[in-house]
């Protein structure tokens, strides 16, 4: 590349990083796209516009790979530096990773990292891709990478740090850098998103204090936000504030009553207080919203258990088995639930089955070896 066209190049970045610093997205996007068409063959300007699309979920992702794609082959064409290079295989990568294609994420990670090794972005990027594929040692390798090559005092580099500890389950990390980048915070908008992170950080940290504290603050600015106010029910509900946690929850439905969470939340808290009634209501709220929800079902099958709806237990108690995660304590329950509830309708070859499995995981349980004792006596 000719020093006119780096130099050029540079001029651009900078008054595209000072409209994004000042929370100006929309016109340093424009500043790009029209720099792309009075000087298309400058590589780079692309990479930095695809970066910006990946970040804004109303805009097609898939611009955002036609531009990383253009740019690495007009990079490679124009004889571009390795930094710039890594950079486009970086915003190749982002694409990826938005679009959860976790081995091509760590292909084009790779490529970055090869270009320019002290990328810290490339090694954030294939650390969350590894910890979606259950590759831990390699993702904890990755971090230290990351954080090894980031420079603390920047902002964008604590935000990346930040996110992608958040990403990787690392709550403790992703706290300490939370606060530098909302220290470091060009404006006031990316503060308050980074806020909004800390308070999901502490409350996967169970610092409850703490995170009613974060909630209080933002709601003094959006006194009416349905997500805060939910998050402010889960974090009393942990306190074991019930009252004050379900009139947080209603105040959240009033604001917004497409939340399915909401309403399991809330659901979760009235079984809690034995009002069998309203919980059921907010079960089946929450199911007609998310059919998938899993917890709902499980919560569901209990109450109709309880109410001797058995036909309607089994089937909720087969539809959480099918929807939800496959840890023994869960199936447990419900293979028990289930199994009960067939007993009751004098299924017994069917209960046998689901007694026996439910018995092998709760080996020393007197109710589940009565029960199957009984399914083998009654049954065929």
């Amino acid at each position: 590349m000719s020093k006119q066209m780096i130099d050029k190049r540079d001029a651009i970045y900078n008054q595209g990083t000072i409209l994004s610093n000042a929370g100006k997205a929309n016109e340093a996007m424009a500043l790009y796209s029209n720099a792309i068409q009075a000087n298309p063959d400058i590589p780079g300007l692309r990479t930095r516009r695809a970066y910006l699309i990946t970040g804004d979920p109303k805009l097609s992702l898939e611009a955002a790979k036609a531009d990383a794609l253009a740019d690495i082959e007009l990079g490679k064409k124009q004889k571009d530096d390795s930094k710039s290079l890594s950079a486009m295989y970086g915003a190749l990568a982002s694409y990826y990773q938005k679009k959860q294609q976790w081995a091509d994420v760590v292909v084009a990670s790779n490529e970055a990292i090869k270009l320019y090794p002290n990328n810290s972005g490339a090694y954030s990027l294939r650390a969350f891709a590894e910890h979606a594929m259950g590759n831990l040692p390699a993702m904890k390798a990755d971090v230290a990478k990351m954080e090894q090559y980031s420079n603390p005092q920047n902002f964008f580099d604590s935000y990346t740090n930040a996110i992608t500890f958040f990403n990787c389950e690392v709550f403790p990390k992703a706290l300490v850098y939370e606060n530098k980048a909302i220290a470091l915070a060009p404006n006031d908008s990316l503060k308050r998103s980074l806020e909004f992170v800390r308070l999901s950080t502490l409350m996967q940290m169970k610092s409850l204090d703490a995170a009613l504290a974060q909630v209080n603050a933002l709601l003094v600015v959006e006194p009416k936000n349905a997500e805060l106010l939910s998050t402010k029910g889960q974090a009393l509900s942990g306190k074991g504030q019930d009252e004050a946690a379900l009139a947080c929850y209603t105040a959240s439905l009033k604001q917004d009553s497409t939340k399915a969470l909401t309403y399991k939340l809330r659901g979760d808290l009235y079984l809690k207080i034995i009002e069998e009634d309203r919980a059921l209501e907010d079960y089946d709220q929450a199911l007609k919203l998310d059919p998938t929800d899993w917890h709902s079902y499980a919560a569901r099958a209990r109450l109709y258990e309880q109410a001797k709806k058995y036909r309607l237990a089994i089937a909720d108690a087969t539809q959480s088995m099918k929807l939800g995660p496959k840890n023994p304590q869960r199936l447990g329950f419900l293979l028990e639930l289930r199994g009960s509830s067939k007993l009751e309708l004098h299924m017994y070859n069917e209960a046998l089955p689901d007694l026996v499995q439910a018995g092998k995981i709760y080996p020393n349980s007197s109710r589940i070896k009565s029960l199957v004792e009984i399914a083998k006596k009654k049954g065929s």
